[in-house]
């Protein structure tokens, strides 16, 4: 389909959901953005690690930072990272690279232009404190405005690069949805221990059937550190012949929070990176950008069904015309594997080319698709989503020498969207801008989205933005004239999400509450950040109910009715990676649940002052806190705290001692430090909680709404 002249089908050479991937071969040097090197010396606003919990939670030493899970340089391969900006201002990004044994082997600072890119080639090399002639370890990022990052990993002899994208998301069960051992293919499996103490972890491999294959019991990874194994099947003690595959389980023994990747190599040494997944995390309805069956490439799809009963799972293609192909449906047995290959002529016919895929079912699965190059075998391997956005962004694209950047855009609405593609170069400028339409429930491609908007030679990234709000799914690759290539997770700047805002009174009933349900429906809208629903009553609280949220709010205040069933509901929500924000009298809340006192980190002791105040910004560069002044003044209900232990949060606001008296009845804290807003991770989810929020000049406070704005979409992983 021909829209705009800009835009044509088929794309030969194209991956799954993958979304942005770098030609880290063609990319200039720039070591001259880098500054000198630096003693590794805490970020602004360094945060303390959180201390163990009684809920026996192993905390993550660097809770907001992204990390790249694998990096390495040696006499077959070697990494480059690129990095970026996608805020209105410069962003300052420390990386360290970290050993196996989670030491430090060398620390950089980085500046990236407002919505530009940096490109570091040979970032072991560049980071090395001590050069040597081989190194690995894992990447941490820390940024002081809202960015993303991605490495790729280049074998020398085949020019093949694999891109891994850094990730925030971590978790205690991880699930790699596949690998296999055979004549031509082997699976190496990297893990990375976020948590401050070291952990002890159990690696079990399954068959398709859900048989255990292999286990590796008491493997211990040091505090920070990785392991790397060249050959998962020959660590867990299975012997080399035949074919073997199937799904493997990570689990740490003391809630460490981890993240993994799985490496599958050809003997021809292509390969690709399939990322692990929380084992909690699991959905309904996933989604696939592209998938494509032809003379050059195959598509096979996975689902895993992680669950304890049989699946019904639905399969339905979607061509670029927007016409739904015949839907399959079959069953997925318990804690196993099922592989549909050549998916495409699975679901359509002989004639069927490409489309995208929608995956359903009645239980909680996982799918993933591996597009293999029927030339070189080379696969790209992508794990679906299920979110949708209105914005994306392809980290970057390229249209020089050997390699071109693919780009597929679908349109998952039943109305035609209009839709904004905009190229800009490393500094962050606009190379091109053009408006397009996409069918209802159809799609666009591009073989070389680059040369196609005029710009070959170049390379940069690419923004997407659907002008009319609907829903899009967003992919990309980039392919050399060997025919290797790589895939890259989506990147969504605006995902449709979904956030539950509890107003249950039990006990006192703020006046406010009305405006503050107008207030965030607006600030959520606005830049199509979240979608509010209001519930007045706990019985929301329900398992059933929060499937469909991202994240839940709480402006509550006394003992709310929550079952004991309730209660583990809302824990485990957290727990599974959601996000959970407190307002105001959320800590004058279920007092009588501890559980619930350590999943916000305090309770409410009383509001000794009720004033204009002056307040501390304590760390300048969290989301929500980066837009106000180091210090400002605010007239509000003041909050004191019991059970508020610094250590095991970290702090975002503090009052200013000096401009309150300490004297005045109700004050009983005697080490003065009366915190106002701070984080904290909750198994692999994220607690956000303000006290401010008791008047309706706070609530119409342009300071406040972005102090709330940017805490809800960061519980959610949606800035950094």
């Amino acid at each position: 389909m021909r829209l705009q002249g800009l835009l044509r089908n088929p794309l030969t050479t194209w991956i799954v959901p993958a979304l942005a991937f770098w030609a880290v071969l063609i990319l200039v040097d720039h070591s001259q953005d880098l500054e000198p090197r630096r003693p590794p010396v805490g970020r602004p606003g360094a945060r303390k690690a959180h201390a163990a919990t009684i809920l026996e939670q192993a905390p993550n030493a660097f809770p907001n930072a992204l990390r790249v899970p694998f990096v390495v340089e040696n006499s077959d391969s070697y990494c480059n990272l690129g990095i970026n900006n996608l805020s209105d201002s410069p962003a300052t990004v420390r990386i360290s690279l970290l050993s196996r044994e989670g030491s430090s082997l060398g620390i950089r600072t980085t500046r990236v232009p407002p919505h530009g890119m940096v490109q570091i080639n040979r970032v072991v090399s560049y980071l090395q404190d001590v050069p040597t002639d081989k190194a690995e370890g894992h990447l941490i990022l820390e940024s002081d405005q809202n960015s993303r990052a991605w490495a790729s990993f280049i074998d020398r002899q085949s020019l093949d690069s694999n891109v891994m994208l850094a990730s925030d998301e971590t978790a205690s069960r991880i699930l790699i949805p596949s690998s296999i051992a055979s004549e031509r293919y082997t699976s190496g499996l990297v893990v990375v221990n976020t948590a401050a103490v070291p952990s002890s972890l159990k690696i079990t491999i399954r068959n398709a059937q859900g048989s255990t294959l292999g286990v590796r019991n008491e493997v211990q990874v040091a505090a920070q550190g990785s392991l790397y194994f060249e050959d998962i099947f020959q660590a867990v003690g299975l012997v080399a012949g035949g074919i073997a595959f199937g799904p493997i389980e990570i689990e740490s023994a003391n809630g460490a929070q981890l993240q993994a990747i799985l490496f599958i190599r050809t003997n021809d040494r292509t390969g690709g990176f399939l990322p692990g997944v929380n084992l909690n995390q699991g959905a309904r309805s996933l989604l696939l950008p592209y998938a494509e069956d032809s003379a050059d490439i195959r598509t096979n799809l996975g689902i895993n069904n992680p669950g304890a009963s049989t699946a019904s799972v639905s399969v339905s293609l979607a061509t670029p015309d927007g016409f739904t192909q015949a839907t399959r449906q079959f069953s997925v047995p318990p804690n196993s594997l099922t592989q549909l290959d050549s998916v495409v002529r699975f679901l359509g016919n002989e004639t069927t080319r490409e489309g995208w895929i929608r995956v359903t079912a009645d239980q909680d699965i996982f799918a993933w698709a591996s597009l293999i190059d029927n030339a070189t075998h080379d696969p790209a391997l992508s794990v679906a989503t299920s979110l949708t956005a209105t914005k994306w962004l392809v980290p970057s694209a390229t249209s020089a020498g050997s390699f071109k950047s693919s780009l597929a855009l679908a349109n998952l609405d039943a109305e035609p969207a209009q839709v904004a593609v905009t190229a800009r170069d490393s500094e962050g400028a606009v190379m091109k801008s053009t408006l397009m339409t996409i069918p209802a429930s159809g799609m666009v491609v591009s073989q070389d989205v680059l040369a196609t908007l005029g710009l070959p030679g170049r390379f940069g990234p690419i923004e997407i933005t659907s002008s009319s709000g609907r829903p899009l799914l967003a992919a990309s690759r980039v392919i050399s004239s060997q025919r290797t290539g790589s895939a890259f997770a989506a990147v969504p700047l605006e995902p449709r999400r979904r956030v539950l805002y509890l107003t249950h009174s039990a006990g006192f009933q703020h006046g406010v509450l009305p405006l503050s349900e107008s207030v965030l429906r607006e600030i959520g809208v606005a830049p199509r950040a979240f979608e509010i629903t209001v519930a007045s009553d706990s019985i929301a609280v329900d398992r059933e109910n929060l499937r469909d949220y991202d994240a839940v709010v709480f402006y509550t205040s006394g003992e709310l009715p929550l079952s004991d069933g309730q209660k583990e509901t809302l824990l485990d929500f957290v727990r599974s990676g959601k996000g959970f924000t407190g307002i105001h009298s959320a800590t004058d809340t279920l007092y009588n649940w501890p559980e619930y006192g350590e999943l916000i980190g305090a309770y409410f002791d009383g509001h000794p002052w009720h004033q204009e105040v002056a307040i501390k910004a304590e760390d300048p560069v969290h989301p929500a806190t980066r837009h106000l002044a180091p210090g400002f003044r605010i007239n509000d209900e003041i909050y004191q705290f019991r059970g508020f232990i610094r250590e095991q949060v970290h702090g975002l606001l503090q009052l200013d001692n000096n401009s309150v008296n300490l004297n005045v009845p109700g004050v009983n804290r005697t080490d003065g430090d009366f915190a106002l807003a701070w984080t904290r991770s909750f198994g692999s989810g994220r607690v956000f909680y303000t006290a401010l929020g008791h008047r309706e000049e706070v609530w119409q406070d342009k300071r406040f709404q972005q102090h709330l704005l940017n805490g809800i979409r960061w519980t959610m992983r949606d800035v950094r």
